[in-house]
């Protein structure tokens, strides 16, 4: 018995699992930045204070969140590919504690690493909740966070 190649079987997952519906979001429809939460075991809102930490990301990038697209997938549960069939984006981050290669991708992506996806440059990191805490590897997500940042905006220091 023949194995599907692993791309094959992300792509069929991503693409089944989730019944296609329309995608609820706040910002600017036409934006080329896409940020998706999604907490796992926490079907809710993003809380005041992690918008706030949202907004001061985006502003270390020179973007607010009505120059993206924000969809909190917690509720949704949509497929990353049924997501992107949506919007015309060129950057997609992602703040999660979701199985990655659940969303299609491939088993062996690092967080903040930046890497393309059907012309779509990519930034996984934690949830907005987590990168709020102060633990010494949380820091160090940071760090690495904006270097990746830095990369995909192009940004110089």
């Amino acid at each position: 018995m023949s194995k599907l190649p692993q791309v094959l079987l992300n792509e069929f997952y991503a693409e089944k699992m989730i019944i296609h519906k329309p995608i609820v979001f706040e910002g600017n429809v036409t934006a080329k930045v896409l940020i998706i939460t999604d907490y796992t075991h926490d079907k809710r809102q993003s809380t005041p204070t992690e918008i706030a930490f949202l907004d001061k990301i985006l502003a270390s990038c020179k973007l607010t969140r009505q120059d993206c697209i924000v969809v909190n997938n917690s509720f949704q549960k949509q497929a990353y590919k049924v997501i992107l069939k949506q919007f015309n984006v060129d950057i997609v981050l992602f703040f999660t504690d979701y199985l990655i290669y659940d969303y299609g991708f491939s088993l062996d992506f690092k967080f903040y690493e930046p890497f393309e996806d059907q012309g779509v440059k990519i930034v996984v990191s934690e949830t907005l909740d987590q990168l709020l805490l102060t633990t010494p590897k949380i820091i160090n997500a940071k760090k690495r966070l904006w270097n990746a940042l830095c990369q995909i905006f192009q940004i110089t220091v």
